[in-house]
């Protein structure tokens, strides 16, 4: 017996904004899991 399985499409988004001189936030957002993470740096 063989077990066909749907090929997993992973959906992530990245956006990046400089906020002030020499400082940018990234946003990635994770559509699979509903999840949204913030870095500054």
């Amino acid at each position: 017996m063989v077990a066909v399985t749907d090929k997993v499409v992973k959906k992530l988004t990245m956006q990046t904004a400089e906020i002030a001189e020499n400082t940018t936030a990234i946003r990635s957002l994770d559509w699979d899991r509903d999840r949204i993470e913030i870095e500054v740096c």
